[in-house]
């Protein structure tokens, strides 16, 4: 019988890597710092006219944006609801509260524990 278990260890994806866990954490971590340190991204700024929020939430989008693409890199396979939240950001539109309670939720996730210090607040 024919050893097979190279096959194996080919579909098991960037998942299974050792350090693919901890870098997925850090930039969902990263990803989180970007969206907290930009209240606009959140809600609305009431100094902020139009045009100015619309501009933030657009170059907030394209770090949300270069982010997903890394954590694809190591196999985060979630990205769907972080390119709506992205499209969101780029249509000049907030981040969801319900999105924000979801990325903690994950973050949470990938490190094993409940939400911690420096989460998020759903607003």
């Amino acid at each position: 019988m024919e050893n097979t278990s190279w096959i194996s260890a080919m579909n098991s994806g960037p998942r299974a890597r050792p350090g693919h866990a901890r870098a997925r954490r850090l930039l969902l971590e990263q990803l989180r710092q970007a969206i907290q340190t930009e209240p606009a991204a959140l809600e609305a700024a009431p100094q902020l006219l139009g045009p100015s929020l619309s501009n933030i939430r657009g170059r907030v989008s394209i770090t949300v944006g270069t982010i997903v693409v890394r954590l694809n890199r190591e196999g985060f396979d979630q990205s769907e609801r972080l390119y709506v939240m992205r499209d969101s950001l780029a249509s000049g539109r907030p981040i969801e509260p319900a999105d924000v309670e979801w990325l903690n939720a994950v973050i949470a996730g990938e490190n094993g524990t409940a939400t911690g210090p420096g989460g998020l607040s759903a607003r």
